[in-house]
């Protein structure tokens, strides 16, 4: 709550303003306290730690991620395409980067950019669950709806219990007028979730 994301910037000050921490534990503190920062919907001080914590500990994956999530919180849409890019640079192997950024795509309705990286993220990892489902709700959204079922159909083979991926199925194959295999799909959701209201 509030009043704990106040303390936890007064004590990470307190540290911080130490001569005698190392750069790892400093870069790390930094990251805490712009976590309490973004708690407090102060997305401008947030950054500058982030930016701090990546001046120090430059493969800080996390404060990557962070700093991207709290510019695009903050309105800051171009800043926060230009955090992640630079993380694409730093992590050019890493699925959840490409992933997260896809995500971002997502909510600025960029579908093509998105389903581009979600893709990447899959080349990258071709179990990367998170990456299936969302390239198949990208596509979904986008109208291609049997490029969508198969992704959740991915989806599935990764991981059987996901209720959410048969549901986002079932829902590709109702558009696709499947309706025998969408039943199929929403019973199984009932099945696995039986206090679903939507299935």
């Amino acid at each position: 709550n509030e009043s704990h994301a106040k303390l936890a910037i007064n004590v990470a000050t307190e540290i911080i303003a130490r001569d005698d921490i190392i750069n790892s534990t400093k870069s790390n503190i930094l990251y805490q306290r712009a976590l309490a920062h973004s708690k407090l919907e102060d997305f401008l001080r947030a950054a500058e730690d982030l930016r701090a914590t990546i001046a120090l500990a430059p493969s800080h994956l996390a404060a990557h991620m962070a700093l991207a999530d709290v510019l695009a919180k903050n309105g800051d849409v171009q800043q926060a395409e230009a955090a992640f890019q630079a993380a694409t640079e730093q992590f050019p192997d890493n699925p959840l980067v490409f992933n997260n950024r896809g995500m971002f795509y997502q909510t600025q309705t960029r579908h093509e950019d998105a389903i581009a990286d979600f893709t990447t993220a899959i080349s990258l990892d071709n179990n990367h669950l998170q990456a299936h489902l969302n390239r198949g709700y990208t596509r979904l959204n986008s109208g291609d709806y049997a490029a969508a079922e198969a992704d959740f159909t991915r989806s599935i083979e990764i991981k059987p219990d996901h209720a959410p991926a048969y549901a986002l199925r079932a829902t590709s194959e109702l558009l696709q007028q499947k309706t025998q295999a969408a039943l199929q799909d929403y019973l199984k959701v009932i099945e696995l979730r039986p206090s679903y209201p939507p299935a």
